[in-house]
């Protein structure tokens, strides 16, 4: 059996032989608040957007899977839990609700003038711009699952929270996606607790150096 976890150890690699009871568990956590399998829920749960291209909660946990390496390594080069990226990640897949242009370009700008993220400084202003950050959030899964990452950082920091880090309080962590995630004034108790679910399958793997 591994040691475990302590609150600084880096996320590694999800165990595939774990998806099962993970997404379970996910199932049954957003049900819990009114999210079924597929679809608004009958009614949408307070202060949640559910668009017409959400997916189902089950495709949702997959797309975690399929780019589990993007946001293991994301997470670990920005030294943020990688819980935090998903549960933003999966929320998002699920309501069908993604980034604006203007927000995805507000984030990397910042991530750049901090020298988190190394490119050029792009113009909400310029109609070009935003088009070609609007067809790479639509096209290109890793660009969205990055952008969503510095989102994260910006939106900390607008709040006046700590940079996302590897050790966040549960309080830090709930005012973040709720800002990030919610809205119509959700508190992202929500969000927290999806968070805090998947948390509870990535922070046993911490430290096996998968």
């Amino acid at each position: 059996m591994p040691p475990p976890a302590v609150a600084t150890d880096l996320d590694v690699r999800f165990d595939t032989s774990r998806r099962a009871v993970a997404l379970t568990d996910v199932g049954l956590y957003l049900r819990s608040w009114g999210l079924p399998e597929r679809g608004a829920g009958d009614p949408t749960p307070t202060s949640t957007t559910v668009t017409s291209g959400a997916d189902s909660t089950t495709n949702a946990f997959d797309t975690l899977l399929a780019y589990d390496a993007v946001l293991t390594d994301l997470a670990r080069t920005l030294r943020m839990r990688k819980a935090l990226i998903a549960t933003s990640v999966l929320w998002s897949v699920r309501t069908g609700t993604t980034l604006s242009p203007h927000t995805t370009i507000a984030a990397r700008n910042y991530c750049v003038q901090q020298r988190i993220l190394r490119g050029p400084l792009l113009d909400a202003s310029d109609s070009a711009d935003v088009r070609a950050v609007r067809q790479k959030t639509r096209d290109d899964d890793k660009f969205r699952i990055n952008s969503t990452a510095y989102a994260l950082i910006k939106a900390a920091h607008d709040l006046g929270l700590p940079r996302p880090g590897l050790a966040d309080t549960a309080e830090s962590t709930r005012r973040l996606l709720g800002d990030f995630l919610g809205s119509g004034g959700l508190d992202g108790s929500t969000q927290l607790g999806l968070y805090q679910v998947l948390e509870k399958h990535y922070a046993p793997l911490r430290g096996t150096g998968r």
